[in-house]
C-alpha cells in the first residue's frame, strides 16, 4: 500500500475520505514536487478524498490522457474508474457513467482482471443515482467475480456496497 492510500479510508456510505487531511495534503504536496508523471492518478484519488473535486478532475483526466497515449490499457481503466469518482463525488452523474461505462467497456475488451473494479465503482454510482436495481445487478457481478478471485477484501468491499441498497 502506498502512503496515499494509508492516508485515506471509506466512510458509513462507502466514500473515501481522509484519515489525516492534513498528512494526505502534505504527501499530495510531494508527490506534486516530484513531478512524477506516473503519481498523476494517486494524487487524483487523494484529491478526491480531500474533496478537491476540480482539481481532480484535472489531474485525473491528465492521468488518462497520459495512459491513452501509452496505451497502457490497466492504468487507463483505473484512472477513468477514479474520474468517475471524482465526478461522482462532486455530484456531476453524468459525466461519471460515461466515465465508467467506459473503464467497463475497456476492462471487458482489454483488462478482465479490471472488469470488477468497474463493476463495484459503476454499481456505487447506480446507488448515488437512485438506481437500485442496477446498482444490485453490477454489484452482483462485481461480487461473483472477486469471490471467484477469492480476494477477502475485495468480497467485503462488495458486500458493504450491497448493504448500502438495504439502508
Amino acid at each position: 500500500m502506498n502512503p496515499v492510500e494509508q492516508l485515506i479510508t471509506l466512510d458509513a456510505d462507502q466514500r473515501m475520505v481522509p484519515v489525516d487531511a492534513e498528512a494526505l495534503r502534505a504527501a499530495v504536496g510531494q508527490l506534486q514536487a516530484t513531478g512524477d508523471r506516473g503519481a498523476l492518478r494517486r494524487i487524483g484519488v487523494a484529491l478526491v478524498a480531500l474533496g478537491e473535486y476540480a482539481e481532480a478532475v484535472e489531474t485525473l483526466e491528465r492521468a488518462v490522457s497520459i495512459s491513452v497515449r501509452l496505451d497502457d490499457v490497466p492504468a487507463e481503466v483505473a484512472a477513468r474508474i477514479n474520474l468517475g469518482d471524482a465526478y461522482r463525488y462532486a455530484g456531476r452523474l453524468g459525466p461519471a457513467a460515461e466515465q465508467y461505462s467506459r473503464a467497463l467497456r475497456l476492462a471487458k475488451a482489454q483488462a478482465p482482471d479490471r472488469v470488477d473494479f468497474a463493476l463495484q465503482h459503476l454499481g456505487k454510482h447506480h446507488i448515488d443515482a437512485g438506481e437500485p436495481d442496477l446498482a444490485r445487478a453490477c454489484l452482483a457481478e462485481a461480487l461473483r467475480l472477486r469471490e471467484a478471485k477469492g480476494d477477502a477484501g475485495l468480497i467485503a468491499s462488495t458486500i458493504a456496497a450491497l448493504k448500502l441498497l438495504d439502508a
